[in-house]
C-alpha cells in the first residue's frame, strides 16, 4: 500500500506543477546529454591527436646536441639560461661524429629502421632559361625519407651512390616543374637547373620529382610564388657550404620490435654519454612524438574531466 500511495503522490505533484516537472526534466536530460556529449568528443579528440601525431612521426626519435645540464640554471618561469661565460655556438668537436651513428646504428641495428640525416644550405631559386622558382635546399642521406613521408610522381629518391660520388642531383617539387617545364614532370628528368644562392650558380640535374603538399612546406603563396623544398646530396651539401664535419640533430625512426619509444629514446641518450663525459659544455638529449602525445592526450581528459564534473553538479542542482 505504502509504494502505492507514494506513487499516487508523485502522479499528483506532477500533475498540480506540470511546467515545473516539465523545466524539471528537460534540465536533467539536458545535463545528461551534455556529460555524454562532453566524454564523447573528448574521446575523438584523443584520438585525432594521437592520430595527428602518428602522421607527423610518432616512431620518430630527435636526437641532438643541447648545452650541458651543469652549464645551465633553471629560473622560476622555466626559462633555461647558461651560467659559463662561454660561447653556446656549437664547435666541430661537439657535434655527433659519422662515428658515433654507425656504431649507434650496429648496436641497436633490429631496433632502428633508419637514421635520418640533414643539412640546411639555403633559400635561393632553381632557374632555367627566363623561368624561376623559388625553392630551400637541404643536403640529405638515402634513409631520410624514412622519417619525412612524400609523394614520388616521376624519377627517383636520393640514392646512396649519390652520396658516395657527390653528385649534383636533385629532387624538386611539382611546383617547381610548373614554372620551369610546363608542369612536364617525365620532361624534366635528367635536365639541368641552376640553382641560384646568394649570386652563386651551381649547375644540379632533375632525378625526381615529388609532390608538393599544401600546408607541409616552406611557403603558403601563389603557385608561381610558392617555395618549396628541394633535396641534394648530403656530401655535396657539405662540401658546397664547407660545413663541419659532424651533425647537431638527426631523426631515428625505429623499427616495430619497440615496445616504448620513449624507452628506446633513454637507452640512445645512455649510448652518447661516454663520448661526451669529458665535454663540459654540451650532451646529447631526445625527444620523441609519443611523449608529447601522451602530454596533449592527458590534458585533454583532464580538462574533459573538470567540464564532465561541472556539469554534473549542474545536473544535482536540477535534480
Amino acid at each position: 500500500m505504502l509504494i502505492i500511495e507514494n506513487i499516487r503522490m508523485a502522479v499528483g505533484s506532477l500533475r498540480a506543477g506540470k511546467m515545473r516537472a516539465l523545466l524539471t526534466m528537460l534540465g536533467i536530460i539536458i545535463g545528461i546529454g551534455s556529460v555524454i556529449a562532453i566524454m564523447t568528443v573528448s574521446s575523438s579528440l584523443t584520438t585525432s591527436i594521437a592520430d595527428s601525431f602518428q602522421e607527423m612521426g610518432a616512431n620518430n626519435i630527435t636526437v641532438g646536441v643541447k648545452q650541458s645540464s651543469e652549464q645551465e640554471q633553471v629560473s622560476a618561469n622555466g626559462m633555461r639560461f647558461g651560467t659559463s661565460g662561454k660561447s653556446a655556438d656549437l664547435e666541430e668537436d661537439d657535434r655527433i661524429t659519422d662515428e658515433m651513428i654507425e656504431g649507434l646504428q650496429k648496436q641497436y641495428s633490429d631496433q632502428i629502421d633508419a637514421i635520418a640525416l640533414s643539412e640546411s644550405v639555403g633559400s635561393g631559386t632553381a632557374e632555367r632559361e627566363s623561368e624561376s622558382a623559388n625553392i630551400t635546399i637541404t643536403g640529405i642521406n638515402e634513409q631520410y625519407f624514412a622519417s619525412s613521408k612524400i609523394t614520388l610522381l616521376a624519377g627517383r629518391k636520393i640514392k646512396k651512390k649519390d652520396l658516395t660520388s657527390k653528385k649534383k642531383v636533385i629532387m624538386v617539387t611539382d611546383k617547381v616543374v610548373e614554372n620551369l617545364f610546363d608542369g612536364d614532370n617525365s620532361a624534366a628528368l635528367a635536365q639541368s637547373i641552376s640553382l641560384n644562392l646568394d649570386g652563386s650558380y651551381e649547375k644540379y640535374y632533375i632525378v625526381g620529382v615529388y609532390k608538393y603538399e599544401s600546408g607541409s612546406d616552406v611557403s603558403e603563396s601563389s603557385d608561381e610564388d610558392v617555395t618549396t623544398a628541394a633535396y641534394i646530396p648530403l656530401t655535396t651539401a657539405k662540401e658546397q657550404t664547407h660545413a663541419d664535419e659532424g651533425y647537431s640533430q638527426f631523426t631515428v625512426v625505429t623499427s616495430t620490435k619497440v615496445d616504448s619509444v620513449s624507452a628506446f629514446a633513454e637507452q640512445i641518450e645512455q649510448y652518447f654519454k661516454p663520448y661526451y663525459a669529458a665535454n663540459e659544455d654540451y650532451e646529447v638529449s631526445t625527444s620523441t612524438m609519443e611523449s608529447m602525445t601522451e602530454s596533449m592526450t592527458e590534458m585533454v581528459q583532464t580538462v574533459s574531466i573538470a567540464i564532465a564534473f561541472i556539469a554534473g553538479i549542474s545536473l544535482l542542482d536540477n535534480m
